[in-house]
This record gives structure tokens, C-alpha cells and sequence, in this order.
């Protein structure tokens, strides 16, 4: 039977560039025998992963997540593909669905070997303070700290329940990587040798350098507080669609960017860095004994790696 991998994340791992990568490089991964298959074909999520497969799993879908399951196992006999290959950061939440993940793994079970799990893990300090930042820039945060304490807190120890759930389940099906050892040299090539052994094309991921995205910070921080003052005149949530809809349409990021002199904007960018980054540090001291006990579940190398981040 076909075998299946399943790449988790964790967030602000480099996912995103590693699923965009693999879709870029599908053609190769195929001739080598790995299958990294489209996603459903009315997917809401990006097609470069399996967001939606997963969705699906959360919400009962059940007749759809074997539909498609099935259609990719035959896809992959049709290939000669021995190994299929699903990425998506939200399989870190099936710690809060565990009756769908065991209905999940009775379907994996019919159309591919017992599935194994591929998670990269990083420390805590830098998880959180790129959480954060990901959550302000889009605006589900913001910069007051008493808005955001709460949510920060949560963050802290979210990585460590989902590592904790996955090796409750199974310890010898879930594979867990240290973010910073990936990351020394190539990270996406080097999690793709390590999933399947396949040595990916280094001029695949070139292009994916994160360090572009920083031109889009001041529009993003920008638009926050539009975004949330359009969204409470609505009486809805700011990412609602009919507000993002609304927002998208009438303001030109483009001319937020250059409406900024540069040096001021370096300014700005820094002032994001350090702001993020000295409110995730006050929310280890307000609530230190969380963190610590959130740790407990975890292999030694694995507390280690999370530990390594955290303020003394």
C-alpha cells in the first residue's frame, strides 16, 4: 500500500515556502516517486497545500475526506508513486478535535499505510514573537498589550499541546525537527531530504526568500486599525469578507508603501520588530509557571529546543 506522509508545520516553520516549493517542484518529486497532489477541487485554501482536507476533517466531512483520499491513492498507483505527501499547518490543531482525528486515521487507514507526521519545532521565544507579528499584520492583533496578553499566552504553549497530543497517539509514527538545525543551511531543501529523501532543486526555493514580505509590513500595520474601525461600524469582524472586500477595494497599498520616506519607514520597521518582540517577553513574566508546565509532555531534545528561547 501507497505510503503517507504528512507534513504539520508548525507555524512560522517555513511552511509556507516548503509547500510552495513542493508544488513548484512537483514534476520531480513525481519522477522519484512522491506525490504531492492538488488539493480538493473546490478548495478555499491555497492549492500549494491541504488546508482543506484537513477543514474538512474538523467539520464531519467525512464522505469528502474519503472521496478525495481515494482519488489521490489511485492518482499515486497511476504514478508509480510509492509515497504520497500532504503538508498543512492546521494538522497542529487536531488536538482539539481528537473524535475526527481518530475518524481521520480509520480513513487514512483503508487507502494508505498507517500515516506518519512530520513536525518542525521551534523555540519558544522566536514561535511567539513571529505568531505575533503574523497576527498584528494581519490584523487579528494589535500593539496594546493588554488587548493581546491573552492570545500571546496561548501561543506560548500551543506548539507543545499539539506535540503532545501526536505523541499520545503514537510516538514512532510522529517525527519531530529542530527549526534551528533546518534553518542553519537551506531549510526547505533540508526538511524535504529528511520527509522523503529526495534532494530538492535549490533554485526551486531561491525565490521564496521571507525578507522579501518586508516592503508589505507598513501598509499591513497601516490597514489594522481601518480594518477594525470598518469592521465595528459594521458590527462585524474585521476579517469578515464583506470587510476585507470592502477595505481591499478602496485602498491602494501600493501608495501606503511609498508614501513613507525611506528612512523613516526603516524607522517603522524597527519599531515593529522591537514592539513585537518586547510584548512576547512580558507575557513570559506575567505567567511563567504556564510555560514551564506545558513542557512536561515533551521529550527532553524537544523541551530543550522550546526552552532555548525563553527569557531567564
Amino acid at each position: 500500500m501507497t505510503a503517507l506522509i504528512f507534513h504539520g508545520g508548525h507555524y512560522k516553520t517555513g511552511t509556507t515556502s516548503l509547500q510552495h516549493a513542493l508544488r513548484a517542484g512537483e514534476a520531480g518529486l513525481a519522477a522519484a516517486g512522491i506525490l504531492y497532489p492538488s488539493g480538493l477541487s473546490d478548495a478555499q485554501f491555497s492549492d500549494v497545500q491541504h488546508a482543506d482536507l484537513v477543514t474538512d476533517c474538523f467539520a464531519g466531512k467525512f464522505d469528502r475526506v474519503e472521496t478525495y483520499l481515494a482519488q489521490v491513492a489511485t492518482a499515486a498507483q497511476a504514478k508509480n508513486c510509492g509515497t504520497v505527501l500532504l503538508s498543512s499547518e492546521l494538522t497542529t490543531s487536531f488536538h482539539r478535535f481528537p473524535d475526527q482525528f481518530r475518524r481521520w486515521l480509520e480513513i487514512a487507514a483503508k487507502h494508505f499505510d498507517t500515516p506518519r507526521y512530520v513536525f518542525v519545532v521551534r523555540d519558544a521565544l522566536g514561535y511567539a514573537v513571529s505568531m505575533y507579528r503574523e497576527l498584528v499584520k494581519s490584523g487579528r492583533a494589535s500593539f496594546h498589550f493588554d488587548a493581546v496578553k491573552d492570545e500571546l499566552l496561548r501561543l506560548l504553549c500551543e506548539q507543545q499541546r499539539s506535540i503532545a497530543f501526536f505523541r499520545a497517539w503514537d510516538p514512532s509514527q510522529v517525527t519531530l525537527h529542530s527549526f534551528k538545525t533546518l534553518a542553519e543551511d537551506r531549510l526547505v531543501e533540508n526538511l524535504v531530504k529528511e520527509m522523503t529523501g529526495y534532494d530538492l532543486d535549490p533554485l526551486i526555493s531561491m525565490h521564496l526568500n521571507s525578507s522579501r514580505k518586508k516592503a508589505q509590513n507598513i501598509p499591513a500595520l497601516l490597514l489594522n486599525d481601518v480594518y477594525a474601525l470598518i469592521g465595528a461600524s459594521l458590527d462585524r469582524d474585521p476579517l469578515s469578507t464583506q470587510v476585507q472586500t470592502m477595505v481591499r477595494g478602496s485602498v491602494k497599498r501600493g501608495k501606503l508603501r511609498r508614501a513613507f520616506e525611506d528612512e523613516f519607514a526603516a524607522k517603522v520597521e524597527q519599531a515593529f520588530l522591537s514592539v513585537t518582540e518586547k510584548h512576547v517577553r512580558r507575557a513570559f513574566d506575567l505567567d511563567r509557571a504556564a510555560f514551564p508546565d506545558s513542557l512536561e509532555p515533551l521529550p527532553a531534545e524537544v523541551r530543550d529546543w522550546i526552552a532555548a528561547g525563553a527569557p531567564a
